[in-house]
């Protein structure tokens, strides 16, 4: 019996050269997932067993860590410059394996619907190349080294957001969704704040029971359009969708949970490395709201209203995001400050975008103008707010009893200083 079983197993693998490659970039970090949460597993049922304890040398967690974020860059590089310049390509998962779909629409037995176009390609590889500073970060960390459960968690959440960028359909995103959020709910610890720990209970609870709310706005908005055109490819449902009451409280279900994950991508969290995780999260979703503001829907009558909504809810995170860092000290506050208002350009940029291809006329005029910008402002989000997250990690650091940017900042540490 167990022959049998094993016989499956390697079946398994005879698969893997009919798959995709976005289908393998995805596949790489959950799998690595998969075999740490295993030897994770399997350590603490020994430990458990009253028997000798394991030894626990790290290098055997740093170097498997290292080669697989490794492997996961070269493989997502690989996947964009396979697309850069190249049409959308749509594969379809169905009774017979993964096959190449000339229309959104697949057969009535398909399981899974991945899409790689050039700007998820581009978007993944540079994700993949931020997890890769994350995790140096994270494993440089000698005050507080790397475990295996966060390295769980780093590859969980990279899964789910590479997933996003290569999700074909609703379903498919909603779950990649639901993955990148079980890692990084696990990256996420409830910090105690000055206020005390009634506060920081709070922040922790409002941070889970929000995450929750997403998930089912998500579930709901998908579940309105699946439900009425019997398919939830994105490609299939931009040429079905009509104007109605159902699509515009889909659009409402879809977009406001991936604007919030957007804005708001973390609670306090002092880990560098993590913070770099939350933000690659952040990238992802508004990656997600681009797919369902312009792809999904696109100019569909009855929604004429919502780039003024979107231009004046991005100036108010402008506001917000001035007046917040017009007094702060504390480097993690002032790097959300920053990264709001960055935000913030973005958003007003979507709503302009959004305003200026509603004609011809306007998209001649600046359209076309606002939204090369907002891509342009939406790619260089993720590397500034890295940067932003790893110096103010370091300027976090405890030193003398006070932290590092109460004694000097950086420049402290530097030989001829």
């Amino acid at each position: 019996m167990w022959l049998a079983r094993l016989g499956e197993c390697l079946m398994f693998f005879r698969l893997l050269p009919g798959w995709p490659l976005p289908v393998l970039a995805v596949a790489l970090p959950a799998a690595s997932a998969l075999l740490l949460g295993c030897a994770i597993v399997l350590r603490a049922v020994w430990a458990a067993g009253a028997r000798t304890p394991l030894p626990a040398r790290r290098i055997y967690l740093k170097l498997p860590f290292l080669l697989f974020l490794l492997a996961n860059l070269a493989l997502n590089y690989f996947v964009w410059t396979r697309i850069q310049g190249a049409e959308p390509v749509s594969f379809l998962l169905g009774a017979a394996g993964w096959r190449e779909a000339i229309t959104g629409a697949g057969p009535s037995d398909w399981k899974a619907f991945v899409r790689l176009d050039p700007l998820g390609g581009m978007a993944a590889c540079l994700t993949s190349f931020v997890a890769l500073a994350a995790g140096l970060r994270s494993l440089a960390d000698k005050a507080d080294p790397i475990t295996p459960n966060r390295a769980f968690f780093f590859l969980l959440t990279l899964s789910g957001v590479l997933g996003i960028f290569y999700a074909g359909g609703l379903w498919n995103l909603l779950f990649a969704v639901l993955v990148s959020q079980v890692g990084a709910s696990g990256l996420y610890r409830p910090v105690r704040m000055q206020a005390g720990w009634r506060a920081a209970l709070f922040g922790g609870a409002w941070y889970y029971l929000s995450r929750v709310l997403v998930l089912l706005s998500l579930f709901a908005g998908a579940f309105l359009l699946f439900s009425k055109y019997g398919t939830s490819s994105f490609t299939a449902l931009a040429a079905a969708i009509a104007p109605g009451a159902r699509e515009t409280a889909a659009y409402i279900l879809l977009v406001a949970p991936l604007f919030y994950l957007f804005v708001k991508s973390s609670s306090y969290v002092t880990d560098a490395s993590k913070r770099c995780y939350f933000a690659v999260r952040a990238y992802a979703a508004f990656f997600a709201m681009l797919r369902v503001v312009f792809l999904l829907y696109g100019l569909v009558p009855g929604l004429e209203r919502m780039p003024w909504l979107f231009i004046c809810m991005g100036v108010l995170a402008l506001l917000l995001a001035f007046f917040s860092a017009f007094r702060e000290r504390d480097p993690i506050r002032f790097t959300e400050s920053m990264e709001l208002f960055l935000k913030g350009f973005i958003v007003v940029s979507l709503g302009l975008s959004l305003s200026g291809l509603s004609s011809a006329a306007a998209a001649a005029d600046f359209g076309f103008g606002a939204f090369e910008s907002m891509l342009t402002l939406w790619m260089l989000f993720l590397p500034i707010s890295a940067a932003l997250s790893l110096i103010a990690g370091l300027l976090k650091q405890p030193l003398g009893g006070a932290e590092l940017w109460q004694v000097g900042g950086l420049a402290h540490l530097l030989p001829f200083t």
